[in-house]
């Protein structure tokens, strides 16, 4: 048994002195890329977790806004935070953010669906061009709606920063597609 199976942190230990000290031959290559990849899907998921995170918020915040509070609005914010951050500091994901966006707002949808009084034609996106064109991130500050609009309709965005903002029927936003 190899001590990838019998001690994955000792192995990971090992490895990580092996590429430092420059001793390519103890590399075990094929774990070692196997467990790269894990990590970089690892981080994909993350992401499309926190947008469905933020998504199942957002549509509690548009389709029950009797029920609005402190909790949903702070829990907005947090992850858009942690969007952002993910985002600055894994950037070669931003290229991946159209279809995680349409994955994350499908998963968001299906999990709203299963509240009691929810209706899925009331948050679907409608029919159209197809939203993963308008995944890109933008500005809190800029959108199509107007400011004043955007506050009635949604929590404040951070002031600072780029986040990915959904698009459809519910923000606002219009679909646009790429030429």
């Amino acid at each position: 048994m190899s001590l990838y199976e019998q001690d994955f942190w000792a192995w990971c230990r090992v490895q990580a002195q092996a590429l430092r000290s420059g001793h390519l031959a103890g590399l075990d290559l094929v774990n070692l890329a196997d467990e790269i990849e894990e990590a970089s899907r690892q981080m994909k998921n993350e992401l499309l977790s926190r947008l469905e995170v933020l998504f199942i918020h957002l549509l509690k915040w548009r389709f029950q806004p009797a029920r609005r509070g402190r909790s949903w609005r702070l829990s907005i914010a947090e992850q858009r935070r942690k969007i952002a951050r993910r985002l600055e500091r894994s950037p070669s994901l931003k290229h991946k953010l159209p279809g995680i966006l349409v994955d994350a707002y499908g998963d968001a949808v299906l999990g709203a669906e299963r509240k009691p009084g929810w209706t899925p034609a009331s948050f679907r996106p409608a029919p159209g061009p197809s939203s993963r064109s308008c995944g890109r991130s933008i500005p809190a500050s800029r959108g199509t709606e107007s400011a004043h609009r955007r506050r009635q309709a949604l929590p404040p965005a951070p002031r600072s920063g780029r986040y990915p903002r959904p698009c459809g029927p519910m923000t606002g936003r219009r679909l646009h597609r790429r030429g």
